[in-house]
């Protein structure tokens, strides 16, 4: 099984203090957000499932991705459990997932999206993951089971090394 960890791409600061979740991308987030997607359409990357945080930068990321991930982005899902999640909240939620998934991508927030990759792959030196950056993890168990160690990172994307 795949899980795909993936941080939201760049977004325009936010004018108030109070909204931080209604910012939107960034030009080059969303720039960035339809590259990878060409990226993932091109190595022919699927998932069975896409959720993503319901924060605005989050929910934009995901739908620009969807395409590439061959699902349409009215299939994405929104969880706000995954808004600047802890890594206790994002084990949740991919726990959640159906055994009949086979392939599950999850869009979030740093540093519990980051968290989450070096828990899993029980590697503490993974760096974090930038914007739009992607973590590939083969899991060993079904989804109800993640824990510290049950992965292997097979993919780290950082979207500055892709044309």
């Amino acid at each position: 099984m795949h899980l795909w960890l993936i941080r939201h791409a760049d977004a325009l600061p936010s004018p108030r203090a109070d909204g931080d979740f209604a910012r939107r991308l960034s030009p080059r987030g969303t720039a960035d957000a339809l590259r990878i997607a060409r990226w993932l359409e091109r190595g022919g990357h699927r998932v069975d499932s896409l959720v993503s945080s319901d924060a605005s930068r989050a929910r934009e990321t995901a739908a620009a991705l969807a395409p590439g991930f061959a699902l349409a982005a009215s299939a994405v899902r929104s969880d706000h459990r995954l808004y600047n999640a802890s890594v206790a909240a994002i084990v949740g939620v991919v726990r959640e997932a159906p055994s009949a998934c086979r392939s599950l991508a999850v869009v979030g927030h740093n540093p519990g999206i980051s968290a989450i990759v070096r828990l899993l792959t029980d590697d503490p030196a993974t760096r974090p993951l930038p914007t739009l950056g992607i973590a590939r993890l083969e899991i060993a168990v079904g989804w109800s089971a993640i824990e510290s160690g049950c992965a292997s990172l097979a993919l780290y994307l950082d979207p500055a090394t892709i044309d």
